[in-house]
């Protein structure tokens, strides 16, 4: 087994921080990780990215979702030679999986920060380990621009991690109570569950505009979450201009009111009709569920709902 060593790493020019190609072919990858086993491990291999102070800024490991709908690996296992492609990016946020793939969220996490970092490959039970330098993109002329546009970029992705992470509990929400509310026996708590869930569905709508189709994006009005993520497409490495720090200010204003609510809803509704759906022997809402896995129907955009 072994890890090779790893080159120099320069963010691709033609790439906004938000990963999103701005014409022409694609680039090839920033950086990639090579490792060599002579037949595959036991358990798939995982890979972190470690900053200077120890702290992971990056995991690669679990599936990813292919144009055909299916799951492959993260991080092959394979005998021979694996390579892992790494963008420069940290994690990514919480996509909104019962949205539309192309409405999902960002592709990747912020661009890291230039400096050296550290690759640590798992391997049953064992740890390799390979430095890697993230030199500065050439489109920022300091320390202290990168360190600004850094810290715009990094408020922008966590507001929509917070927005999304809240719009799957109220996904999670309306379809399980959509679901059981007309099995449910007790007049009371039918009652209940349909206000719970009218409640769900009001605020859901009032932190995304929810588009079914891309093209409503040209009809419907940007709520919260469309002006995050237009945001994001649209900051570039540097100190960012003063309209884009205030936008963001009133963005980090109203996503902090958003999640408030979402976290009153949850604890003055769902928590109590948790306990009265348990009470009647009837499942739970359970917040964090995953949807399905469906294969994609190529004759339609659709949210997965």
């Amino acid at each position: 087994m072994r890890l090779f060593p790893l080159r120099d790493a320069l963010p691709l020019q033609r790439t906004s921080i938000a990963g999103h190609a701005e014409g022409g072919v694609d680039d090839a990858p920033p950086a990639t990780v090579t490792f060599y086993q002579a037949t595959p491990a036991k358990t798939a291999p995982t890979i972190e990215i470690v900053d200077a102070r120890g702290c992971v800024v990056r995991r690669i490991d679990g599936t990813h979702e292919d144009d055909e709908g299916n799951d492959v690996p993260n991080v092959p296992n394979n005998a021979g030679l694996n390579r892992v492609v790494w963008n420069l990016d940290e994690t990514p946020p919480t996509p909104w999986r019962r949205a539309a793939k192309w409405d999902r969220g960002t592709d990747g996490g912020v661009a890291v920060l230039s400096g050296t970092y550290t690759v640590r490959l798992h391997r049953d039970g064992m740890t390799y380990t390979q430095p890697i330098r993230v030199l500065r993109d050439r489109r920022v002329r300091s320390d202290l621009d990168e360190r600004a546009g850094y810290a715009l970029a990094r408020t922008l992705y966590r507001q929509l991690d917070e927005l999304d992470t809240a719009l799957k509990g109220l996904d999670n929400v309306r379809v399980q109570l959509g679901e059981r509310t007309p099995s449910l026996n007790e007049p009371t708590l039918a009652v209940r569950a349909n206000g719970v869930l009218a409640a769900a569905r009001s605020l859901e709508s009032s932190i995304s505009s929810q588009p079914v189709n891309d093209q409503d994006n040209d009809f419907l009005r940007d709520l919260l979450r469309e002006r995050v993520l237009s945001m994001i497409g649209n900051i570039a490495p540097g100190t960012p201009p003063q309209a884009q720090r205030d936008e963001t200010a009133s963005l980090e204003r109203e996503t902090r009111d958003a999640v408030a609510h979402y976290g009153a809803f949850v604890a003055n509704h769902v928590v109590p009709l948790n306990a009265a759906l348990k009470s009647a022997g009837i499942a739970v809402v359970n917040l964090d569920a995953l949807p399905p896995k469906t294969k994609p129907d190529p004759n339609a955009d659709e949210r997965a709902r």
